[in-house]
Parts: C-alpha cells; structure tokens; sequence
C-alpha cells in the first residue's frame, strides 16, 4: 500500500515577500555534502571546529562544550528561530512552529509531567521555548493563568487527567505523547496548507513504525493502540496487526511505499548493529526530498518551514558527526551521516 501524495500547488502570500527575501539571502548559510563530509574525516575536535568556523555558526563555537556535543547551539539556533518566527508569522501561523520544534516540545512537556510525578524540580532538563519551566508547571493546576494558549493549556490539563490514571509511568507518557501529536495534527489542518498538512502525516507514519519497531525489538508488553496514530497515510490496522507477527514482514509489506527505505534499512541497521541511527538517518533525508520543491515558489508558509527544517537537520547531523569524531567512530559510519545532505 503506497503513501498517497496530494497533488497541489503552493500559493504565494504578499505577507512574507520580504521575510522569504531575507531567507533567500540566508541560503548560502546551507552546509553542502563536501563540507559534511570534510567534518567527518576531521581526526580531532580542534580540526573539526576549524571546519565548523567557515559556517554560519563561526559566531557560536563559543558555545560548545569540547567534551559533550552541540547541545547548547542546537539551543540557541531553536532560541533565535522561536523569536524570529513568532515576529513574523500571522497570527494563526504559530502552528508551523510547534511542528518545527515538536521534539522539544514534548520533550518539555514529558519533563514537566515527570517533575509532577516526581514531585522533584527538574528545570535543568527543560528546552526553554515558548514558556518558562515554572510557568508551566504553575500552570497544570491553575486553571486561571490566562497567558498560557489554549493548546497548551489542553496538555497541561491531559497531564492531570493521566496523572490520575492507575498507570505506569511508561504507560503515562506513551499517552500524553499520543495526546500531544494528535493535538498538533488538528492544529495543523487549521492552517489549510495541504503540503504542510501532508508533511505531518509522513511525519505520523514513520513515528508509528519507527514505533512499532521499537515495542517489538525491546519486547516490553505495549499495547499497539496505546501509541499508533490514526492520522497518517498509512491505515493504523497495517501496523496494529504486528503485536502479534513477526516485525521482519514488515520491511515487504512496505515495499511499495515511500518508507520503504526507511524501514528496510533501518530495521537492517537495528539487526546487525543494534542501533536506531538508520531510521533517523532516512528519515531526515525524507523529509529533506519532501520539502525540495518549494525552492520552485517565492513566498509563503512553506518556504519559511522549509528552510528552518533544513538548517534543524544540518544541525542534527552536525551533531552526530561532531559525537563521532569525539569518540572515535570510524570513518566509514562517519561518511554516511554527511551524506544525508547530498541523497535529499
């Protein structure tokens, strides 16, 4: 069963002529697959931060914590981006926002839901974006704090209604996640951009196999219909039915789909060496192919969510190379991070 595609053309929006101008001129800022890949032959910290100085983040090296990773870049490219994009968006845009920042965004809210569980302050975890960590946690119990937006504001209450369920903590968070997605999903339609609305349901898909893999390889009892998504291409039953199969079926049963790859090669790579990299890896590089034909248009939504993805993937695997060449993996898996760039 293929993913359907929309066919559809994207409109230009007067309102962003001058922001889309400005990220046009900003283009340059993109790191090409020779740059990547010069970064994952580097041998030291030093050679590859020289690398990493010809780039637009020169300014931030400042930042990096030599014996960590990229963390507090990544943090101040997503500070800059949230401030930039709540300036210039229209109002009822902001939804293009949290979809660009959905990890950390429920990364946030799962720290603040264990902070509650915990009863334990666990500010040190949290991703500052929209709200502060206290304001939020203030607010689950405050029914009354009017700068909190109503989405937020139905989270936080979800967050008290799971708090009360007779669950384990796993069982909490798989639902408030659950939640979360399917809230920014309905968020999402209200902003009657069929690309963006196709993207979040490719996004949806592969959340839910990458899902489904990962209940079957660590074999925890998880009810499929805890996680899955009803809101994507694929029909949630197609998955559903691996809670009792063999998750190996899976890579033929999408064969002719667009996640083929992903699946194929990820669960290859999650066999022989134990690890999720090759699902990560495919994925950024779907979504970069996806969002390659707004390059064709000149202002508008799209464009704007286009490039601040890309320069987050950039980001992503900057990281991983940056991880690689701190503790000495070699070459070779190197070589396929920077790659990414190049088969979008």
């Amino acid at each position: 069963m293929a993913a359907k595609t929309f066919e559809y053309e994207i409109e230009d929006d007067s309102h962003y002529l001058f922001t889309c101008a400005q990220l046009k001129a900003r283009e340059f800022e993109f790191i090409d697959r020779s740059k990547f890949e010069r970064m994952a032959a580097a041998n030291t910290i030093d050679s590859l931060n020289k690398i990493i100085s010809e780039t637009c983040y020169a300014n931030f090296l400042n930042l990096i914590d030599r014996e960590n990773n990229l963390d507090s870049i990544i943090l101040e490219f997503n500070r800059q981006t949230v401030i930039f994009l709540m300036n210039i968006l229209k109002e009822g845009h902001r939804a293009a926002i949290d979809l660009l920042m959905h990890e950390e965004i429920i990364h946030n809210y799962k720290v603040i839901f264990k902070s509650l569980i915990l009863k334990k302050n666990l500010s040190s975890l949290y991703i500052p974006l929209f709200y502060s960590y206290e304001n939020l946690v203030n607010s689950v119990n405050n029914r009354d704090s009017m700068d909190i937006d109503g989405s937020t504001r139905l989270i936080l209450d979800e967050m008290n209604s799971i708090k009360g369920m007779n669950l384990n903590f796993q069982d909490m968070e798989i639902r408030l996640e659950k939640f979360y997605v399917e809230l920014l999903y309905t968020e999402i339609e209200k902003l009657k951009s069929k690309m963006i609305l196709e993207f979040i349901r490719h996004f949806i898909d592969i959340f839910n196999i990458k899902n489904t893999v990962r209940v079957k390889h660590i074999n925890t009892r998880i009810n499929f219909s805890d996680f899955l998504i009803d809101k994507g291409f694929l029909p949630v039953e197609l998955l559903r039915k691996y809670e009792s199969e063999n998750i190996e079926n899976l890579v033929q049963e999408l064969k002719n789909t667009d996640y083929y790859i992903i699946i194929e090669h990820g669960l290859r790579n999650l066999l022989n060496r134990n690890s999720f990299f090759s699902f990560d890896k495919n994925e950024y590089g779907f979504y970069l192919n996806f969002l390659d034909d707004v390059k064709y248009t000149v202002a508008n939504l799209e464009k704007i969510f286009s490039f601040f993805m890309r320069k987050k993937i950039e980001l992503k695997i900057m990281n991983m190379i940056y991880l690689g060449v701190l503790y000495g993996i070699e070459k070779s898996k190197l070589s396929h991070k920077a790659g990414i760039i190049g088969e979008s």
